[in-house]
């Protein structure tokens, strides 16, 4: 009798166990987000920020995308027509990940499931405004011109008004401003640069010094855009330069400097030790979720062209996926580029 009672007892513990490894398992996998009509098998909608249970079936409509995430960190995408069954893609993605993987994996997902939309970007009228003097004298490209809007504006639309004054003082005072790259540190050489256009200069010369201000590099264009091969320009990894914009008939007239920083030595490994680390923890590193997963991690290290670039490229490969363009409208706004940053987030 008390051998029944034993082995029912182990059957029980055993249910139990198995019934709280399947709901473990069931909250392993999370969308974090979705493009046209992506459905379980019972018919009921998916949305962003879903947990898929393991008994799921999912089904992408012609058109559709899904990006999903497991616990640990590696992410994978769907863009074709196709039914899959979750414990399907919980099997393709339990793969060891690194504990680096995970947290920017987490930090992603939760940049697009657990944040609802910025009260900065809401495209209603701004209202409550303390003073518009103090607006206007945020607007520009200074570090803390958003962090200086924000606490003045007490009502949507600050993002908008910025942008719209930073627009009005191109237009009205030629003021010409430096999109990218903002200060940052490398891994490339080869790096564009963007400014914005003003109609009061005909003509830009990019200027790059070194510390002790000795002009390296020195090219006139009508354009507002020029990539250069830095090491091909005399620029040497591990030391410090800085870039501005002048007007080529009038070089006291200038932008403010940002400062370049090609990595070398062991710096260099060990940021692309990370990128490598992080990348080969994703089902597809090509994929427009690993992109933004490596951009968290690039703007982490102070790799911030870098990240820019990757952030449009995410934005490229997937232009309809409304929190992919919103991850990137952030990060331009955290770098105070509120125009680009207000039209990236209108493109949806």
């Amino acid at each position: 009798m008390r051998i029944i009672i034993r082995v029912v007892t182990m059957l029980c513990a055993a249910g139990i166990a198995a019934c709280m490894s399947h709901e473990l398992h069931a909250q392993e996998l999370k969308l974090l987000a979705v493009r046209g009509k992506v459905t379980t098998s019972s018919g009921a909608k998916l949305t962003a920020g879903q947990q898929l249970g393991m008994n799921d079936r999912v089904t992408i409509a012609a058109g559709g995308y899904v990006s999903v995430v497991h616990a640990n960190g590696r992410t994978l995408e769907i863009n074709k027509p196709s039914t899959v069954a979750v414990r399907d893609l919980h099997q393709r993605l339990t793969r060891p990940t690194s504990s680096a993987s995970s947290k920017f994996a987490s930090y992603v997902t939760s940049e697009l499931t657990e944040t609802s939309e910025p009260i900065a970007f809401k495209s209603k009228r701004r209202g409550n405004m303390k003073t518009t003097g103090s607006v206007e004298r945020a607007a520009g490209d200074d570090v803390d011109a958003v962090d200086t809007v924000l606490r003045v504006v007490g009502a949507p639309g600050e993002v908008q008004a910025l942008a719209a004054i930073s627009s009005s003082k191109i237009e009205r005072d030629g003021r010409v401003a430096i999109v990218m790259p903002r200060t940052t540190r490398l891994l490339s050489d080869s790096v564009t640069f963007v400014w914005r256009r003003t109609p009061k200069w005909k003509s830009y010369r990019l200027v790059i010094t070194d510390r002790a201000n000795t002009v390296i590099v020195n090219i006139e264009t009508a354009d507002t855009t020029m990539t250069l091969g830095l090491l091909a320009q005399g620029i040497k990894p591990g030391e410090l330069y800085a870039w501005r914009i002048e007007a080529s008939s009038q070089p006291s007239e200038r932008t403010p400097e940002y400062s370049l920083w090609i990595l070398n030595g062991s710096a260099r490994r060990d940021a692309e030790a990370l990128l490598d680390d992080v990348s080969s923890s994703q089902d597809n590193p090509e994929s427009a979720i690993a992109m933004l997963i490596r951009a968290a991690v690039c703007e982490d290290l102070g790799l911030v062209y870098d990240a820019y670039r990757l952030y449009m490229g995410v934005v490229q490969a997937e232009p309809e996926i409304a929190s992919y363009r919103r991850a990137c409208a952030e990060f331009l706004l955290r770098h105070s580029l509120t125009i680009e940053a207000y039209n990236m987030y209108e493109a949806q």
